[in-house]
């Protein structure tokens, strides 16, 4: 039934999500979200996902609860940053996101600009790259560091494939969408975030990306 293009769930969960100020209801919704979308670890969903693919209109009918696509990932962007107090719930805000994007290069290349028109989601995502870089090691918690790490390389690996496809999909739109991450202070948090991260694999490469784009 959730898959029909009449049925409002999906809708109604993503506009709940929309307007959620508290953590432990955006964590819900973030979960039952991801569930519907990329069921892991219920095999029922994961046996009906498989006989009946994602339908095209999914993204769609979520832009529909959220009133459009920016709007969606300006939510996000206050969600990573305001809504969730642990580092642990960031990072589900932080998938969450990587699910989006995949949406959008799957089912809505057509909505790319008004992700890189959200000027809440890239201001908010360069606060959470600089927030990670500078927080300070904790020797008996190499995990917490790793997560650090990880969300550090996501940022930047976000923002990086984002200015490289910009360049080859809208030309027109790379300076105004590389103006905004400068306002945002993209390369502010660049600064501390790169020696944290520079030895993990594919960040270098990553990063040259960003100039060269800036320099199209």
């Amino acid at each position: 039934v959730i898959d029909a293009d009449n049925d409002i769930t999906l809708t109604l969960l993503t506009r709940y999500f929309v307007h959620c100020t508290e953590e432990q209801d955006t964590t819900y919704l973030i979960n039952i979200l991801t569930l519907l979308t990329t069921p892991q670890g219920d095999a029922v969903l994961i046996k009906y996902r498989k006989a009946h693919p994602l339908p095209r209109t999914w993204l769609d009918r979520m832009i529909r609860g959220a009133s459009s696509l920016r709007k969606l990932f300006d939510k996000c962007g206050t969600h990573l940053t305001q809504t969730m107090k642990s580092e642990l719930s960031s990072g589900l805000v932080q998938d969450f996101i990587v699910l989006l994007f995949e949406l959008v290069g799957g089912h809505g290349k057509m909505y790319a600009s008004e992700v890189r028109q959200s000027a809440s989601y890239w201001t908010n995502l360069f606060i959470y790259m600089r927030r990670n870089a500078e927080r300070k090691p904790t020797p008996n918690d190499t995990a917490a560091e790793r997560r650090s790490r990880a969300s550090i390389r996501n940022a930047i690996g976000f923002t990086a494939n984002w200015m490289h496809a910009c360049h080859f999909d809208a030309p027109a739109q790379l300076r105004p969408f590389v103006e905004l991450c400068i306002k945002a202070d993209f390369f502010g948090a660049l600064d501390p975030a790169l020696p944290r991260v520079a030895h993990m694999q594919g960040v270098n490469s990553t990063s040259i990306r960003i100039p060269c784009a800036d320099m199209s």
